[in-house]
């Protein structure tokens, strides 16, 4: 299968095992074209090129979920900031990412959890 993406500022990364492109922050909300080759509909071992044109916005890497702790023991408080390698774009008004770290014994032993996160938080009208 050849890939071909025209349009994009920056790098990207092709994930073929789900079909998925990673584009880096500088292309965020531009639009690009991808091209690929792939078999035709019927079956039949012949290429096709189909043209795609798309916005490049952030994807969640998984959806939300429950985390069921059966004894909570020891569990701290969160620590919360904000990522300092990423920054806020002002032309799409979206916060960087939190991080958030906490320690718990629920495994049986000490350990250090950590996540990040980034909510889908509405824009801010500029005149606020």
């Amino acid at each position: 299968m050849s890939v071909k993406v025209v349009g994009q500022r920056g790098p990207y990364q092709i994930d073929p095992g789900n079909g998925r492109l990673y584009f880096t922050g500088i292309d965020e909300d531009g639009v690009v074209t991808v091209s690929y080759t792939a078999l035709s509909e019927s079956g039949v071992t012949q290429n096709v090129l189909v043209p795609y044109q798309m916005k490049v916005g952030p994807i969640p890497e998984s959806s939300e979920q429950q985390i069921l702790i059966d004894n909570a023991v020891n569990e701290a408080d969160v620590t919360a900031f904000l990522d300092p390698f990423s920054y806020f774009q002002a032309s799409s008004r979206r916060p960087p990412l939190t991080w958030l770290f906490w320690s718990s014994t629920r495994s049986g032993v000490p350990d250090i959890y950590f996540q990040t996160i980034s909510p889908q938080w509405p824009s801010i009208p500029i005149s606020q």
